[in-house]
């Protein structure tokens, strides 16, 4: 109870402007790093003659971690070019591939693009982004044409579930109305033939160990997510009703039911285990379900659909939550969907036999999973959320995603990310951390004059509040936003996409949102940047990625507890040092917010690490002239802090607020041209009965103390004569 008083009072204390020292912030000894300076060809040259070669004898993952502005990516391809090595460089977007594609260094006619379903065929129409292609105008012809299609399209629904049941050209040799040319599916008949390739993360299990795989930031790695609605979840009841197996009724029954009920209470682990007995191997009696519902699925899609969807390996998940038989549910989950390939080599089956001369698979007879010491596991989880938005009731559905098990992943694979994390890369490719090779992670000095605030760490929920009310806080963001327009020729501000239309930015300046920036180079010229706030991801998503991660890495401790202060926290907080440039006299050591195991990586790395991609968009290393960087959070992260102080110090005005309305406001509205003179005669005028005299002279002595106007001279009845800018003075407002 305590406590809870002692929090309700900060908070009153907060709403009426009342701040105090807190403990979370203590002066320390100043601790610095060791800058390196930046060498840059030096280091370009390190690449080609050293990193590159370690890189293919170590034949284990690798991680590079040169500052952004070093130029690893162009000196990497340069490195596998000059080696003439075979090798695929793939990035996050596609727009990456252009901007590696299109730098002058680099070879383009050598490389191949493997390019996504929705991406346009020809190079001029990617390029042309949303505006009309020079060549083409409007009428893009993108890789799959179904996608051409709206998103509801009957034919592109039908398309996409057969999809989802075996692969893309099957879908288009069954769907109806499409054709099967594609040339998605046919770029990926090319790979072979070309030695050079380029393309997005998710296309890194389409290559074998012989090619050298480079990834640029840290892999997104392909990740099925898909949502279903309890209405969905009866319609997949009824096909199951109508099976044959024996297995089919029991697990209908369980979804009307116990399934149902979970989802509808949020709670799948409240669910009791369907009522089935299982004799022989669950695994294999599991997939002999999924493949029978895929089957009749897909016979009901290309005939009388009714709406069903694909949703058994959701199904599967959701039982494996219940605790019954997980293994062998994600086994089923990882095996086969249909029968249309053999579920051994992978050939063409027909009448439930393999069309290969050198397989003997048959359905009768043999397993239609592969021998337990082979099996495959993807990574799955499947779980009840709330759909609906925060201020309605909740409307919970079933979540289920899936990633593909580290036994499919290749293995031999160099990272190039600044802010990569290791026990991430450890966990998504089945290592150790002590296997994968950490080089270029010094730091390096950059050509920037950083400040940070240290009040809060102003997370987009305080912000968004302090918007809507007009509090202090933003008031002192549009500010800083104000001044930043003014002092700098091209400012760049990052801000959380839901608080842009909050505040208004200058024109001079760039707005980009957090999750956009990595690897961008667009942004070279700008001479400052302001992040506004700082991220804080859904703990609950975070601990779903890492499960999905370290679910088959024994070696991985999932977490997700909070670190706090709270005498009944098993976890002690987290105190980090402000990072300082070296011959700083102070420091600081701030508690952060923090949690455990892998969920505290993925943590730190959206938060703390977006912070280091976002200052070094202008690239400070490469720069001629210092940029300005203004973190509005205090947030610890590991960039040097020039000047870490308080929003007293940094923007508000030297004069209380009503002084802004009472006196600035009127001054400036009186006086619209830039310099004017003026008596304290004139100003108690001005201002009228608003506020006493002494009021007055004390709000322009604090105004001549901040060098905001100067005091010339006085009048021969002792009035002060002050010289000022209106627009200095406007500034305040």
């Amino acid at each position: 109870m305590a406590l809870d008083i002692q929090v309700r009072t900060q908070e009153q204390l907060k709403e009426k402007g009342i701040t105090w020292k807190p403990e979370t912030i203590r002066p320390t000894y100043p601790k610095t790093r060791d800058f390196q300076p930046p060498n840059i060809q030096e280091r370009r040259d390190q690449i080609e003659s050293e990193f590159y070669p370690q890189f293919i004898q170590a034949e284990r993952p690798m991680l590079c971690k040169y500052s952004p502005g070093i130029g690893k990516t162009v000196s990497f391809g340069l490195a596998a070019a000059n080696l003439d090595r075979p090798h695929a460089f793939l990035f996050n977007t596609h727009r990456k591939v252009r901007d590696f594609l299109t730098d002058d260094n680099i070879d383009e006619d050598a490389y191949f693009h493997l390019k996504g379903m929705n991406q346009p065929v020809h190079t001029c129409c990617m390029d042309a982004g949303n505006e009309p292609c020079e060549q083409h105008g409007d009428e893009k012809e993108l890789m799959c044409p179904v996608y051409e299609r709206d998103s509801d399209d009957d034919i592109r629904e039908r398309f996409e579930i057969l999809a989802a049941l075996v692969d893309h050209e099957y879908a288009h040799l069954m769907t109806p109305g499409i054709g099967w040319e594609c040339q998605w599916s046919h770029q990926f008949d090319r790979v072979d033939e070309n030695r050079w390739i380029v393309g997005v993360h998710e296309y890194q299990e389409r290559f074998e160990d012989e090619r050298d795989i480079i990834i640029d930031e840290t892999p997104r790695f392909k990740r099925d997510i898909a949502v279903w609605t309890t209405a969905d979840l009866q319609k997949a009841a009824d096909l199951l009703n109508g099976l044959s197996d024996p297995l089919a009724n029991p697990i209908a029954d369980w979804i009307e039911t116990e399934l149902k009920n979970g989802i509808d209470s949020g709670n799948l682990s409240a669910c009791a285990q369907p009522k089935v007995e299982i004799e022989n191997d669950t695994a294999e009696t599991l997939t002999e379900l999924k493949v029978a519902y895929n089957e009749a699925l897909d016979s009901q899609v290309r005939d009388n659909w009714n709406g069903t969807q694909p949703c058994f390996d959701a199904i599967l998940a959701a039982i494996a939550e219940t605790g019954f038989a997980p293994t062998a549910c994600k086994e089923a989950i990882a095996g086969p969907a249909t029968l249309h390939y053999c579920p051994r080599c992978g050939v063409v089956t027909a009448g439930g036999r393999c069309e290969s001369e050198d397989c003997d698979w048959e359905r009768d007879s043999n397993s239609i999973l592969r021998p337990p010491g082979r099996r495959s596991r993807h990574r799955t989880s499947s779980f009840a959320f709330d759909a609906a938005t925060r201020s309605t009731s909740v409307d919970y559905r079933l979540k289920f995603m899936s990633m593909t098990g580290y036994d499919e992943m290749p293995k031999d694979i160099l990272v190039l990310d600044a802010t990569g994390e290791v026990e991430k890369l450890a966990a998504a490719y089945g290592v150790s951390e002590d296997e994968i090779i950490v080089t270029g992670d010094e730091p390096i000095e950059m050509n920037a004059r950083v400040t940070q605030i240290s009040n809060g760490q102003y997370h987009a929920g305080i912000i968004k509040k302090a918007a809507q009310e007009d509090r202090r806080l933003a008031r002192r963001i549009q500010r800083s936003i104000d001044m930043a327009g003014r002092k700098h020729s091209k400012p760049l501000f990052v801000i959380k996409q839901s608080l842009e239309y909050h505040f208004d930015f200058p024109d001079n300046g760039v707005v980009e949102n957090w999750g956009a920036l990595r690897g961008l180079n667009s942004m070279m010229d700008c001479d400052a940047v302001m992040c506004i706030g700082a991220l804080h991801p859904r703990i609950d998503d975070l601990r779903r990625e890492a499960e999905l991660l370290a679910e088959t890495h024994p070696d991985i401790e999932v977490g997700g507890e909070e670190r706090s202060s709270w005498e009944e926290s098993p976890y002690p907080p987290i105190q980090r040092d402000i990072i300082r440039p070296p011959g700083k006299s102070h420091g600081w050591t701030v508690q952060t917010k923090a949690f455990t195991g892998l969920t505290g990586t993925l943590f730190r790395e959206v938060r703390e690490n977006e912070f280091v991609q976002a200052v070094h968009r202008p690239r400070p290393i490469l720069s001629d002239d210092p940029v300005h960087i203004y973190l509005l959070s205090n947030v610890p992260t590991e960039l040097p802090i020039d000047e870490f102080v308080s929003w007293e110090e940094f923007i508000d005005p030297p004069v209380p607020e009503n002084a802004i309305d009472t006196l600035v406001k009127p001054l400036v509205e009186r006086y619209p041209e830039e310099e004017i003179e003026i008596t304290t005669s004139e100003l108690y005028e001005l201002v009228g009965d608003d506020c006493t005299d002494r009021t007055v002279r004390n709000w322009m002595d604090e105004l001549a103390e901040a060098s905001i106007v100067d005091h010339i001279g006085n009048t021969p009845n002792n009035s002060k004569i002050y010289s000022m800018n209106t627009d200095e003075l406007r500034s305040l407002i």
